[in-house]
């Protein structure tokens, strides 16, 4: 039988919401499951970053792996765009969700026999969840539910906040299931 929200709580103690602002985010995003999103790891993070960024400074971003792939780095610089906007706003944010976020969303660089990448945490996650191979994503209604009962445990500003992220996303994640079913045919 599957862990209960209630166990994973206990079990993890303080951690339970490190574990899963992500599930929480991208349950918000999809209208709790009634929306499609993006299957691209690096897509849904640059959706999660531009709505941070933009909760914190109150204008619209356009980082993006569709916007930024040929220019700068767009890892490197969803590391600048965060610390800077982490630093000057980072006060509007619930301390929890701060550094979750910032947790989850830090670009890290790794080296491995010759060759150089850089990866977050909630990149990392999705490569190791469970979900088809196709280039859009429907979340299961067993998921949404164990996401709903975790969101009902958050205290209520942390709750707010999340929706509130997920909500500014929304218009980002529109924007590349478009691009993605204009453009990817997989």
């Amino acid at each position: 039988m599957p862990e209960t929200v209630e166990e994973k709580l206990k079990r993890r103690g303080d951690k339970m919401f490190d574990y899963n602002v992500d599930e929480i985010l991208l349950t918000i995003v999809s209208d709790y499951g009634k929306k499609t999103l993006p299957n691209i790891e690096e897509v849904l993070y640059c959706d999660i970053v531009n709505a941070v960024l933009e909760y914190l400074t109150g204008e619209e971003k356009k980082l993006g792996l569709f916007h930024d792939f040929f220019n700068v780095p767009w890892e490197l610089k969803a590391n600048r765009l965060l610390e800077e906007n982490f630093g000057k706003f980072g006060d509007k944010l619930n301390p929890k969700l701060k550094e979750s976020l910032t947790h989850m969303l830090e670009q890290r660089n790794h080296c491995e026999h010759g060759e150089s990448w850089h990866s977050s945490s909630f990149e990392d996650w999705m490569k190791f969840w469970p979900r088809p191979i196709t280039s859009t994503l429907d979340l299961t209604v067993q998921f949404v539910e164990e996401v709903k009962k975790t969101l009902s445990l958050l205290e209520e500003d942390l709750r707010t906040q999340c929706e509130v992220i997920g909500k500014l996303m929304q218009k980002y994640v529109d924007e590349d299931v478009e691009y993605i079913r204009t453009h990817y045919h997989w």
